[in-house]
Formats: C-alpha cells, structure tokens, sequence
C-alpha cells in the first residue's frame, strides 16, 4: 500500500530502482551484523536444515492454522493487489496515478475496517411472558378423570383446575381401612375380655394383664393405621390439581392435551399466568454468544440497554434493559445451548401484551471495529476451528 501511495509521485520504473537499492542496503546491513558464536550440534542434511521450519509448522495444531490463515489472506491480498492493476490499466484504460488511487482507496477502506467503531449487538430471540406465572405439575401418576376448566380461562387461587384419579392409591386406601376396621373389631373383643376376666376369680386376673398388652398393642396399631390413613387423605386431597395463583390459564388446547389422558408425576399439565401484573422478556442468547455479553456488562457497570420487536409488530420498536443472566447453560427449544437473559417491560411500554409472543432483540454490548462487527463469525470460527 506505500508503494501505490509513491506511485502518485514517481514512476514504475523508478520505484522498481529504489526497490533494488532498498533491498541491497538491506543486504548490506545484514552483512554488518555480529553474530555470537554458538556450539555446533550434530551435522545434519542440508535437506533436514532447510525444512526444518516448515515441519514445526506442520507438525503444531496452532502453526499450522497460522499457516492456513497467512496462506489465505496473501492470496486474497494478492488477488485484490494484481486484479487492481489489471483493471485499471488494461479494462478502464487508467494510468499508473489511477491504479495507485484505486490501491489507495483499497488500503482506506481496510484501515476504516479497523479503526472506524460500529455498535456491536448480540442478537437473541424469546418469548414475551407475564413475570407472575406458575406451571401445574401432575403430583402423582395417575390418570385425568374431570377437567375444570379451559384454556384463555380466569381462574382464582387455589381454584380447582382438574381432579385425577390414581387407582393404586385407590388400593392402599381400601387395604388400610380394612386394616382399620378389623383392628378395632378385635380391639373390641380384646376390651370386653379384659373387662370379663378383671372381675373373674384369681386365675382370670391374672389372664387380664395380658389382655391388657395385646390392648395396648392394638391401639399402637391403630395409631400407626389413623396416621397413614390421614397420609392417604392428604394424597387423596393432591388428586385436586388447584391454581396456585389468580390468572388466566395460558395453556392451549387443553381439552385434547388433558381429558382422559394419563399423566406422570411431575409433568407439566398447564401454565397459568397472572397478565395484569408485571411482564418480561425471556430471551435464549447462544452459548458461544453469552461471553460477549458478559464482558460487556462488567465493563459497562451495569445492565446493558437492549431493543426488540414483536414479531406481531415488527414496525415499532421498544427499549428496555437487561435484568438477570442465568448461570447456567440450557437447551432452548430448538435444542441448542443457550443462555436465559431476562428483562423487564413498562407497563406502558406494550399496548398488545400477549402471552407467548415471539421476540426479536439486540443486546447494546458497546462499539468494536467496524470489521469485527461485520466479520465477527468469520473470524470466530478462524479462533475455534483453526487457530485453536
């Protein structure tokens, strides 16, 4: 690129010449040099001696994606520098003040690559969802046998939204009130012996106290029996699936998804969502996008400003700021690893809130080089897949 600049003051012929005196008064000043004198190792091949560099290069993973990555570039340099010169010359029919413009013009629009600043935004897509939402898991195994309600429904807290029935717990319920009742039936005859034999003769008193045992060791068995009968009572009572809050059910087509069908426990039955409190933005940002936004927000000291669509209307535009990073790296759903950032909205921000709605945003991560911003998975996957 300095030679296309000389190119505007002297000739091709003349900067060919002063190439060749630039060259010898280097050669000249290599001549000058001292070296120290080092030990002679063992007398190698001229053929060992002259490709020794080039088999370290070969041989390390990071030489040889340097190598690739020099390789590439002077020959994209090289096409650029010799087509310049031919077009300008030969097609346009320029001059040599022309051709070294046009290079000129190259090496500007590189420079502005490097040192113009651009804004550097992390685009991430999610859902737009009340903040005050719950999802309904199923307590046990069992299967639907009453659903209460439907979906867009508004719901009250500990409303009933669906009963289930478990015929399992079904069974224990029968088999401990079975248990129940013939123990209190052979508690009975256990008391009136007892009280028989306490007013018999001598032989008989003495026959009550151990009445009295098997007295005392029934009623510790129908303690035990109440106490997981009460257990039962309680799953029984779980069976009653109930709204944990006040809001509308968000689940769609819940009669074809629920009705008769059979559940397991801790299954997601429904969701539902309070949508006259506050709301968020749940955006899944790709894990190899995450680091970005990261080092933005330390460097920033605080949250960083982000804009996004609706995908329902994607002519306005809204502004918030980033809330929270989740710590850990999960599949979203299209089953690739991501990361939940989440964000609040006004209140007054959204005039059509609704639950669900796809969001497009961009995460402000500060200004970087025009030609990082435009080339930033270019050179990424150099990073990764050849310089590592």
């Amino acid at each position: 690129m300095l030679a296309a600049l000389l190119l505007t003051v002297v000739s091709f012929h003349s900067l060919f010449a002063g190439t060749v005196v630039g060259f010898l008064v280097s050669a000249a000043m290599v001549g000058t040099v001292v070296l120290p004198l080092a030990a002679r190792g063992p007398k190698r091949s001229i053929y060992e001696r002259t490709t020794k560099g080039m088999r370290i290069f070969l041989r390390t993973p990071r030489l040889r994606g340097l190598l690739a990555l020099n390789l590439t570039i002077a020959a994209a340099s090289a096409m650029v520098i010799v087509n310049t010169v031919v077009y300008v010359r030969d097609r346009l029919g320029g001059s040599e003040s022309d051709t070294a413009l046009v290079l000129a013009a190259v090496l500007a629009a590189v420079l502005s690559l490097v040192f113009i600043p651009a804004d550097f935004e992390i685009e991430a897509k999610g859902t737009l969802q009340p903040r005050n939402r719950r999802d309904i898991f199923a307590p046990r195994d069992g299967s639907v046998v009453q659903l209460l309600t439907t979906e867009e429904k508004t719901v009250k807290a500990n409303e009933p939204l669906l009963i289930l029935r478990d015929p399992q717990l079904e069974l224990e319920f029968k088999r401990v009130w079975g248990d129940m009742q013939t123990a209190q039936k052979r508690l009975a005859a256990v008391q009136a012996k007892r009280i028989t034999a306490e007013f018999g003769d001598a032989r008989s008193r003495a026959e009550s106290k151990q009445w009295s045992a098997e007295e005392a060791e029934i009623k510790e068995m129908l303690k035990s029996l109440n106490a997981q009968y009460e257990i039962l009572q309680e799953q029984q009572a779980e069976l009653t699936v109930r709204s944990p809050i006040a809001g509308r059910v968000l689940t769609w087509d819940i009669e074809k998804l629920l009705e008769s069908r059979p559940v397991q426990t801790g299954q997601i039955l429904m969701t539902v969502a309070d949508p006259s409190g506050p709301w968020e933005l749940l955006l899944h940002v790709p894990d190899d996008d995450i680091g970005h936004v990261i080092d933005a927000q330390q460097a920033n000291g605080g949250p960083l400003k982000l804009t996004f669509i609706l995908a329902t209307s994607p002519n306005i535009t809204h502004e918030e700021s980033v809330e929270q990073i989740a710590m850990s790296t999960e599949l979203d759903d299209e089953k690739r690893p991501s990361v939940l950032v989440t964000a609040g909205i006004k209140q007054s921000q959204l005039l059509r809130k609704r639950p669900g709605a796809t969001v497009i945003a961009r995460i402000h991560c500060g200004r970087r080089s025009l030609g990082y911003v435009w080339l930033r998975e270019l050179i990424e996957a150099v990073q990764t897949h050849v310089l590592f």
